[in-house]
């Protein structure tokens, strides 16, 4: 019987210990990503290489409210807001998504996925006007670091 008890506490001890492991947190992508500064060479060769596609969508000028910069290993996503050069809002009754943006049914931010090819910036991939997390697949489809993806936990 005593063996029996033995046994039995293992087995508890066992599964206990993998139900354990499987509630931690997993970091599938160790690498490490930065955050490249305001004003840094880095930072404005990846605006500059998303800017033209977000002003050729809004036919006017823009900046970026940046949420949130992450580059690592020739990748970087940023994720913000596009403003008019002097900070103001974008306008986007004057826009193609005016009748989306009406109906609450616009997002008004950029999700930009961006790749350096031999020292430039090119955009991989591009959304806006998201309403919902769009580049949660972005590692799998374009190879990019999960990391910068804002996915599984970190900063």
């Amino acid at each position: 019987m005593k063996q029996r008890s033995v046994v039995f506490e293992m087995f508890v001890l066992a599964i206990g210990i993998a139900f354990t492991l499987l509630l931690l947190p997993v970091r599938c992508d160790a690498q490490a990503y930065h955050n490249p500064k305001v004003g840094s060479a880095e930072r404005k060769a990846i605006m500059n290489a998303i800017r033209p596609r977000v002003e050729k969508d809004l036919s006017q000028p823009v900046v970026f409210d940046v949420t949130f910069l992450r580059s690592a290993s020739g990748w970087a996503l940023m994720e913000g807001i596009p403003t008019t050069p002097s900070g103001g809002q974008i306008n986007w009754a004057r826009t193609k998504w005016a009748d989306a943006w009406k109906n609450g049914a616009w997002g008004g931010g950029v999700d930009a996925l961006v790749h350096d090819v031999k020292g430039t910036w090119h955009v991989a991939a591009y959304v806006l006007g998201a309403t919902d997390v769009e580049y949660v697949d972005w590692p799998q489809t374009y190879g990019c670091p999960k990391s910068i993806c804002h996915l599984g936990g970190g900063n």
